[in-house]
């Protein structure tokens, strides 16, 4: 039984390191698109003045270049949220490290009921000292 827990956990942290890499991956790779979006010159500008005649029946104009502003803020923001990509990343191995404890408390928890459990019915084999 101790050797089917001990399996299921190095499994378990396997596939959770797996994971936690591609989202490290993820990570990265965003900001640093984000970060090249930001400072090449060729990305686009602000949405065009005037309202398109196909969208002007369903909003007015204010509200047009409300929404034209808000994404010239964004796209000034770029840099910024590129540069918070690399504490995000620093972020997902924290939280792995504290996944992994975790994992590693349930295994080692799981481990001592099994022991207790076959010293209380007596199943225990081997002198007092191997157990």
């Amino acid at each position: 039984m101790k050797w089917l827990i001990w399996v299921m956990a190095s499994l378990l942290a396997a596939v959770w390191t797996v994971a936690m890499a591609v989202a490290a991956f993820v990570v990265d790779w965003t900001g640093r698109a984000l970060q090249q979006a930001g400072s090449t010159p060729g990305t686009p500008g602000p949405l065009p003045a005037e309202l398109p005649p196909w969208l002007a029946g369903w909003m007015d104009s204010a509200e047009w270049a409300a929404i034209g502003q808000a994404m010239q803020q964004a796209m000034g923001m770029l840099p910024s949220v590129a540069s918070a990509a690399d504490g995000l990343e620093a972020l997902v191995w924290i939280v792995w490290a504290l996944g992994m404890g975790v994992l590693l408390c349930v295994a080692l928890g799981l481990h001592w009921l099994v022991n207790r459990q076959r010293r209380q019915s007596g199943t225990a084999v081997g002198p007092p000292s191997a157990r």
